[in-house]
């Protein structure tokens, strides 16, 4: 069977406390989770998050040159 990953939230789950994420069989997955006793967790992206935003591109500052005023 395939293993799926859940997060423990209502009982303790084969030794494992609330707020514990643990790998177990699709199967006792989702008679778990129908229970109330764990909850699914997404699978993780192979892609960072921050691969999915365009990069803007935006134009550099330009740098005012600032002057004295001349003295009289």
């Amino acid at each position: 069977m395939s293993k799926v990953t859940v997060k423990v939230i209502g009982a303790y789950v084969d030794g494992y406390a609330p707020g514990n994420d643990i790998e177990i069989d699709k199967r006792s997955a989702d008679h778990l989770e129908k229970i109330g006793y764990v909850k699914r967790v997404e699978a993780e992206k192979a892609e960072p998050k921050d691969a999915d935003k365009p990069k803007s591109k935006s134009k550099p500052k330009k740098k005012v040159k600032q002057t004295k005023p001349e003295d009289k």
